[in-house]
């Protein structure tokens, strides 16, 4: 089975202040691989050096939860909630 490495900026909010290495605000992104579908991280969002962008791969969970499907359970409350809108 291929192992799909990408992910999607879904415009969710860094609510936590998370800074990355780079002492930027760090992105929320929701990872699309098979082990972690749905789950958010932190990722350093880059910035601009020398016409180009340059990022320090940051890289921290969103949702550091002891659960180890703690995290389907708030995508799935979250998916509730736009639903009953």
């Amino acid at each position: 089975m291929a192992h799909s490495a990408s992910s999607s900026n879904m415009g969710y909010k860094n609510e936590k202040g998370v800074l990355c290495n780079c002492k930027t605000l760090a992105q929320v992104v929701q990872a699309w691989t098979d082990d972690n579908l749905g789950r958010r991280f932190y990722s350093c969002k880059g910035r601009m050096v020398n016409h180009g962008y340059e990022s320090c791969n940051f890289f921290r969970w969103y949702d550091d939860v002891e659960s180890p499907h703690g995290w389907q359970h708030l995508a799935l409350l979250e998916a509730r909630e736009k639903m009953c809108a």
